[in-house]
């Protein structure tokens, strides 16, 4: 989606994270944590929090949520520096987000993600491109372009290349009350064995078909040898 903000809110936005103060970005260069279990996501890039900075990177954060009003919204901002990047991940995770009342949580899934690119005049020989492995495309990252896709669906950012640029955006995902998929790590037991035992079947025509073009070998072979 080109030209996604007004030209003068893109270049406000670009100008906001331009001019971020260093102490005001976190490093993120750890696996990713979904659900009850540290997946093996590995990634390197730098972070901040919109809420910490309500009158400028708030407001940046609500005009992208308004596409999907009706679900919980969670960006935050990113700059990737020479050598970030993100490993392949198709972005599933359940997360507890507060009751307006009563008190406790409830459980929601991410149900689809975002990424406004805030770099200008990104060029190609830079990196950064967000690859979309299901749909076999590359997206360089142009100014003021929105990405949106359903969760889950596996992609990656490929390394930044640049040392005089950073690669800007803001990304996240709006939540949808509920379960609306499993993660990895949440498959029962049963069907991973039912997967195996597939798998196994599959790979028995082979083996059998192996085993008798291996007998045949020897029997021509003795034959030579008599």
């Amino acid at each position: 989606m080109p030209n996604f903000l007004p030209k003068h809110v893109a270049e406000a936005a670009n100008a906001m994270l331009t001019d971020l103060p260093a102490d005001e970005w976190d490093v993120m260069d750890r696996g990713e944590q979904v659900g009850d279990d540290e997946q093996a996501i590995e990634h390197a890039f730098q972070f901040a929090e919109p809420e910490d900075h309500p009158e400028t990177l708030g407001l940046l954060s609500s005009a992208v949520a308004s596409v999907f009003p009706e679900l919980v919204p969670s960006f935050s901002v990113a700059a990737y520096g020479r050598g970030d990047f993100i490993h392949p991940h198709d972005d599933k995770a359940h997360v507890g987000v507060e009751r307006e009342e009563g008190g406790g949580e409830v459980l929601h899934s991410r149900r689809y993600a975002a990424v406004l690119y805030l770099s200008k005049g990104w060029k190609r020989q830079w990196g950064g491109a967000f690859v979309d492995l299901e749909g076999e495309a590359e997206h360089v990252p142009a100014f003021n372009s929105l990405i949106v896709f359903e969760v889950p669906r596996m992609h990656f950012v490929a390394p930044v290349l640049s040392d005089a640029r950073r690669r800007l955006s803001l990304f996240g995902w709006w939540l949808e009350a509920g379960r609306l998929y499993e993660l990895d790590s949440e498959i029962p037991a049963e069907e991973e064995e039912e997967e195996e035992e597939e798998e196994e079947e599959e790979r028995g025509p082979r083996k059998r078909g192996e085993k008798r073009r291996a007998q045949q070998s020897r029997e021509a072979g003795g034959r030579r040898k008599r």
